[in-house]
Formats: structure tokens, sequence, C-alpha cells
């Protein structure tokens, strides 16, 4: 098959008329999603504040399931130390950070103070007020 010009200006002019269609075509296609995507955001413009506010409902109830998960333990700590002229009493606390059953860390040490030469009856009485604190305020503080 030999080609003849009327066979080019065939092919060519089929060419240029599909191409004019599917042009119209995409135009029309575009126009429509224009249209759904105006409809979209003049939805999300009318429930905007309403799913903000459910946004933040949700925002605040998982912070407070969080941090129910979280608890520092504090467990107090006395040490005395008899020496043959003086006593020692060495006053702290151990810090523990609990997430969620699971210690984080270790458990760290706090020395709150250190009484030297004292007397029995000090010491009686630094325990039972220490003791008394614990069972009032119960050993366990949340975050």
């Amino acid at each position: 098959m030999e080609l003849t010009p009327e066979i080019i200006i065939s092919f060519c002019s089929g060419l240029l008329i599909s191409s004019f269609i599917f042009i119209l075509y995409l135009k029309k296609i575009a126009s429509e999603r224009g249209a759904f995507t105006k409809e979209k955001d003049l939805f999300f413009e009318t429930n905007k504040l309403k799913s903000e506010k459910y946004f933040q409902l949700g925002r605040e109830a998982g912070i407070k399931e969080e941090r129910n998960k979280l608890q520092v333990r504090i467990i107090p700590y006395f040490e005395k130390e008899d020496g043959f002229f003086s006593s020692t009493l060495f006053v702290g606390y151990f810090e523990e950070v609990i997430y969620n059953g699971f210690s984080i860390g270790e458990p760290s040490y706090r020395s709150l103070k250190i009484y030297e030469k004292f007397k029995q009856e000090n010491f009686d009485k630094i325990t039972s007020i220490t003791f008394d604190t614990i069972e009032k305020n119960s050993y366990q503080l949340y975050i």
C-alpha cells in the first residue's frame, strides 16, 4: 500500500479532530471536578467548627488517658549508721517513674538530710513523723 496525499491528509485531519474532541472532553471533566471541589470546600467550611470541637474533645480524652498511665512512685529511705562515738542518720527517698505499669529507667535516690550525733529518741520521732506523713498522703504521687 502506497502513501498517497489523500491518505496523509485524512490521517492528519482525523488526528486533529480527535484531539479537539478529547480536549473538549477534558474541559467538561475539569469543570465537573471543579464543582465537586467547591462543594467539598463548602461542606468542610460549614462543618469546620463541629469537627474542631470533636477533635479537641478527643485530644483531651487522649491526654487524660495517657496521664493516667504515667505515675511517680516515691519510697522513703532511712539508713542509720552507728559509730563508736556518734550515730548518723541518712534521710531521703527513692523516686521511680512508671508508665503503664513498667518502670522507666532506674529508681533514683534523693538525699534530703543527714543527721549526725543524735539521740535514739530523735530517731524514733523522725521515723514516726515520716511514716505518719506517708500514711496520710499515700506514697504514690500522680503527675
